[in-house]
């Protein structure tokens, strides 16, 4: 099963549940970070008490981007016309290309009367593969400037191989998050109850229902913000996604994660918390019409 975990907003809490629902499987699992403008499970993991068990791997990621060939470009503008993302432009029978704006779709090329375009691999990140105990961790990281996120998310699920899979998305509800969804069996919601959280707690919650991916929401920090949980319960109730999970607002959370520690090392009682939702999003996933009668609210 495939879990994406997610959020309307940063700083929710979604690396660390991310890190804490693999490190409780305690079975073979792919950990992979798709937020690949600022990945950050890599910096929990190596204090998890696991050890390294295969040195890091490095590859390039690439898109193929068009090159126009003056000798035989008549610059009629076929190519800049069918570009949406506004990458080529013909000023004086010259093309002008921008890198930062294609989307490697390929369509220039087609269209292009005279063959005029060829294409070229754009090195837009980098992934990397380790192996730490049963968890089995894929890093993207997207080059500084570049845009091109979604191939690169791609490239990071292409590693897994049919083993559970837990997957950090970005926050937001952009492309990014959209391609790190897309695909999954069930989807983890985090926020935390304040008035931000809960508003982007529903932006999220949205893309997630109209996805069609079963969803539960787990509460982190709890006991602070709203002094009740009234309109975390109300979105709840609207989705149809149930509150799995509540991870409390305490100084031994805070001092474990200030430290680069996962969470379970500072709660080992999470793990069987952690364990629970993950059989919850199991159910959820093969009866999505059943998630309600489930829910923890």
């Amino acid at each position: 099963m495939t879990v994406v975990v997610a959020s309307g907003k940063g700083g929710t809490g979604k690396t660390t549940v991310s890190v804490g629902l693999a490190l409780s499987l305690e079975q073979p699992v792919h950990l992979l970070d798709c937020d690949v403008e600022a990945p950050n499970t890599h910096l929990l993991l190596p204090n998890a008490g696991l050890d390294l068990a295969s040195a890091q791997e490095t590859n390039r990621c690439t898109v193929p981007v068009p090159r126009v060939n003056p000798d035989r470009c008549t610059g009629c503008g076929a190519c800049s016309a069918f570009c949406g993302f506004g990458a080529l432009a013909v000023v004086r029978n010259r093309v002008l290309f921008f890198d930062d704006l294609c989307h490697a779709c390929g369509g220039c090329s087609l269209v292009c009367p005279e063959g005029a375009i060829t294409e070229v691999p754009h090195e837009i990140g980098t992934i990397v593969d380790s192996h730490y105990g049963p968890i089995h961790h894929v890093l993207g990281e997207l080059h500084v400037g570049q845009t091109l996120a979604p191939p690169l998310i791609r490239a990071v699920k292409e590693r897994a191989d049919g083993l559970a899979t837990i997957i950090d998305a970005a926050p937001g509800t952009t492309c990014p998050v959209m391609e790190a969804a897309r695909g999954a069996d069930a989807g983890l919601l985090v926020t935390e109850n304040t008035p931000f959280g809960l508003h982007d707690l529903a932006l999220a919650a949205e893309v997630f229902a109209d996805l069609g991916i079963p969803s539960g929401i787990v509460l982190n920090r709890a006991g602070i913000g709203h002094e009740d949980e009234e309109k975390l319960r109300a979105v709840s109730r609207r989705f149809g996604f149930p509150i799995l999970m509540r991870i409390p607002f305490s100084d031994a959370i805070a001092r474990a994660y200030a430290e680069g520690r996962p969470i379970v090392s500072a709660v080992p009682g999470l793990r069987t918390e952690f364990r629970a939702v993950y059989d919850e999003l199991a159910r959820m996933a093969i009866s999505p019409s059943g998630a309600v009668s489930g829910a923890r609210s």
